[in-house]
């Protein structure tokens, strides 16, 4: 699978780890299956590795598409914040990423882009300790 997802409720965040060459409808389906799902507690925040995706195949559209899936996923379930920390280390993932940062602006997600995995994991943490057998690095 492209995104992985793992939950730490406890901490009130999930990881999502994308890796492998991504494509539109890999984002929407692999949200919708995780939202879906009893490990997705609304209001949990997100630190997504994006370290390892190719990002190659997705489009405009497909992240136009995204945004307006996960916006109307977050106010359907009376989200009105959460905040996603998203390392991207590479210039592609990078820019892509700040683009969908910059389609976030009037979304309850707060995105948040970073080249540093420890300034993400403080950022989203709020003080916590993250696990230390999480996948990422």
């Amino acid at each position: 699978m492209p995104i992985e997802f793992k939950s730490h409720k406890s901490e009130n965040y999930f990881l999502s780890k994308w890796s492998g060459k991504i494509y539109d409808s890999d984002m929407i389906e692999g949200y919708k299956s995780f939202f879906e799902s009893d490990d997705w507690v609304p209001g949990m925040w997100e630190l997504a590795d994006l370290s390892e995706v190719d990002f190659t195949s997705i489009s405009p559209e497909g992240l136009i598409n995204f945004n307006q899936f996960t916006k109307s996923w977050y106010k359907a379930n009376n989200i009105r914040k959460t905040q996603t920390a998203a390392y991207c280390p590479d210039d592609l993932q990078y820019g892509i990423v700040k683009t969908y940062e910059t389609l976030s602006k009037d979304s309850p997600e707060i995105v948040r882009v970073f080249r540093d995995l420890n300034e993400a994991k403080n950022w989203i943490s709020r003080g916590s300790s993250f696990p230390t057998d999480d996948y990422v690095e």
